[in-house]
């Protein structure tokens, strides 16, 4: 894990090294290893390592100098691809296998790698400069692209170290945060300065014109051959096996994060099962680091936990994390992520990497977001509704709500009834009869009541919809209420969120198409950002198997009726890893929420700094937040604890905290506090 900023100049002046130096200067202690800078003429390159990290000398000799931040996971098939022999590849470092993949396949070069990474590679030949980031976002790379100069870094800070870039704030950006909703991709808190997406491609040529290119979509992986739920099981086993192995270290220790959830507990056991006799390597010790809630049992997953320590091979370390609040150490994480984040659970990963760092744990395996890269699987429900099969479709809900999953009439309100809102609205009275006439045997409800129910009610709800937004008062454009009436006019933020609200509520008719939008979702980028805003925070490389492409690709292209069986979500996890799973989690139903502890936490230990917060920031939120609304959720909130209030206080609060530091003021030391910290 390297930091790496760089600038390129389009008005003749030759690069400043000194800049790159200052870019790479505002990181966390633990990231503030070795500097090394490359320049020539108008261009210049510079990497960062982490204090502690080992790492081969950058700017490879391969004709390509090259800033890298990049872990390639198929070294393998791209080095057999290139035509390298095993010894030369084995002394190739991933930045120089990334240059060498350039020079044979030019712009081509990332859809040929697997991996996390963010690179900016300089092509004299061409006087450009390539830039790429993989496949879902995992490492960050920022940029800004101005008449004179393009300039770019692994963090905001880097970004805005530069003084020829503007740091006026995005209000549109800022919207959407008070709206609690991460709707794009590229944008970032600062006009002037954005992300580039994931899976996408930058080329910026000497006239300072720029290429962007979409190198991989989801939709583009080969179909799966017809198989059966064994066989994709096992398929499965192996493919989350090569994800694990390729992101084990070669030797010596490393710690994994433990809940007592399915995804967590498949990274730990299988980690354990590749290190035991017989697996692909020696026993190593393994060291799991655990929240835990004494104050609060209800969030607390020890009993799963303990059954994966039971098993043996793992040295636990439980984090008390009730001893600190969400605000306590809110100043560092606003330094590290630069803008406000919505994430009040952010606190706990924070003491995690905490614990981890204080034992001198250099790299971490987080089963972060197997979720949605496996996907539970709800959505074949909509894919039985459109195909008449309502038997089907109530014995998998019966099953789904017996799991601990949704109940059957929100699944039915959910996955059944937009299909017979279609057909009321496209006037199919015939086919919704047939449809309904199916229903009965599964319901109380006579034709008339399901005529009113599932027809005319929800048609009618539709057309007042479309009709409201023809003149300017459709749902989307009620002003969400933290945000303020200048704010919400001069941004045009009611179209924006017109948009996005189409794109998130629109009811999928099938278990792929529910996949890939959640797959694609801004929310996703965000969750894996702030993981790596975390990780560089304590030096601390982290990877993530569930993200691995080849398994994506693979749980994507699964038919709906395996990605739900007989009720169970994420079968393939289930059925792929038994033996390796410990049975109390591999059947586990539903899965803890830790907002209980969130909130608690909130009204009482953090209630003195968020009082502070709310009396005293007024002036910063007034030209953003309707200051009467906040006001009013906040007496809710502190009254009824509220999580729907909870949210936008934390909004309007980590929003006002992080203009009041001055909204881009840089990284400070970080203490490790580790009074919460206590090992078994």
């Amino acid at each position: 894990m390297n930091s790496i900023a760089g600038i390129y100049r389009f008005d003749g002046r030759a690069a400043d090294p000194a800049l790159l130096e200052r870019m790479l200067a505002s990181l966390p202690p633990a990231m503030a290893g070795p500097l090394s800078v490359w320049q020539a003429g108008p261009v210049g390159l510079g990497v960062r390592r982490p204090a502690r990290a080992a790492a081969p000398a950058p700017f490879p000799g391969t004709g390509y100098p090259i800033a890298a931040d990049a872990r390639i996971d198929n070294r393998d098939e791209v080095g057999a691809r290139l035509g390298l022999d095993a010894a030369r590849l084995a002394a190739m470092s991933d930045a120089a296998l990334i240059a060498a993949g350039y020079a044979a396949w030019g712009h081509d070069a990332p859809a040929h790698l697997v991996g996390d990474y963010a690179f900016a590679l300089w092509d004299a030949a061409q006087r450009r400069l390539f830039c790429a980031r993989d496949h879902f976002g995992l490492r960050p790379f920022y940029y800004h692209l101005g008449a004179q100069f393009f300039v770019f870094a692994s963090d905001l800070h880097g970004v805005l170290a530069c003084p020829e870039v503007a740091h006026r704030l995005d209000e549109v950006r800022i919207g959407f945060h008070l709206a609690v909703a991460v709707a794009d991709k590229t944008s970032t808190f600062y006009q002037d300065v954005k992300r580039l997406a994931p899976a996408h491609s930058l080329q910026v040529d000497a006239q300072g014109v720029a290429a962007y290119r979409r190198y991989w979509r989801l939709d583009a992986a080969p179909p799966l051959p017809l198989a059966t739920a064994s066989a994709h099981a096992a398929t499965f086993r192996h493919l989350f096996a090569q994800a694990m192995r390729c992101r084990l270290p070669p030797s010596g220790p490393f710690g994994v994060l433990l809940s007592g959830g399915l995804d967590s507990t498949a990274v730990a056991c299988t980690a354990r099962y590749l290190m035991q006799p017989g697996g692909t390597r020696q026993r190593d010790r393994l060291r799991s680091y655990s929240a835990v809630f004494d104050q609060t049992p209800e969030c607390d997953e020890r009993a799963y936990i303990a059954e994966t320590l039971l098993q043996g091979g793992v040295d636990p370390c439980f984090v008390a994390v009730e001893a600190q609040g969400p605000l306590a150490q809110i100043g560092d994480m606003l330094s590290v992520t630069g803008e406000p984040f919505s994430s009040p659970t952010f606190y706990i990963l924070w003491q995690l990497y905490q614990a981890a760092h204080a034992h001198g744990t250099a790299l971490l395996l987080d089963g972060i977001d197997g979720d949605t890269a496996v996907y539970h699987g709800d959505a074949y429900l909509a894919e039985l509704a459109r195909a008449g099969r309502w038997g089907e479709f109530f014995d998998q809900a019966h099953k789904l709500q017996a799991h601990g999953h949704h109940t059957v009439d929100g699944l039915m309100k959910r996955y059944g009834e937009p299909y017979l809102l279609d057909l009321a609205c496209a006037w199919r009275w015939r086919a919704w009869g047939r449809a309904v006439r199916a229903l009965t045997p599964y319901t109380d409800a006579t034709r008339r009541r399901m005529l009113a129910y599932y027809g005319l009610r929800p048609l009618a709800r539709r057309y007042r919809t479309q009709v409201g937004r023809a003149f300017g008062q459709g749902a989307v454009s009620r002003r969400p209420s933290l945000i303020g009436a200048r704010l919400w006019q001069e941004t045009a933020l009611a179209e924006r969120m017109a948009v996005y609200t189409a794109q998130t509520t629109m009811p999928p008719a099938s278990a792929q198409e529910e996949h890939a939008r959640l797959l694609e979702a801004p929310l996703l980028a965000h969750v894996f950002e702030l993981s790596s805003h975390v990780s560089r925070a304590f030096g601390i490389d982290t990877r993530h198997p569930f993200a691995d492409r080849r398994l994506v690709e693979f749980c994507y292209t699964l038919p709906g009726a395996h990605k739900l069986i007989d009720g169970w979500t994420r079968p393939m996890v289930r059925q792929g890893l038994a033996g390796i799973l410990p049975e109390a989690v591999r059947l586990r139903g539903g899965k803890t929420e830790n907002s209980a502890a969130v909130t608690k936490a909130l009204r009482r230990q953090d209630a003195a700094c968020l009082e502070q917060v709310m009396a005293h920031s007024r002036q910063a939120l007034a030209p953003y937040v309707d200051l009467p609304a906040l006001t009013e959720a906040y007496r809710r909130y502190r009254h009824s604890g509220n999580r729907q209030d909870e949210m936008l206080v934390w909004q309007a609060a980590t929003l006002a905290l992080w203009l009041q530091r001055g909204a881009s003021s840089t990284p400070s030391s970080r203490p490790n506090n580790l009074e919460s910290l206590s090992t078994a």
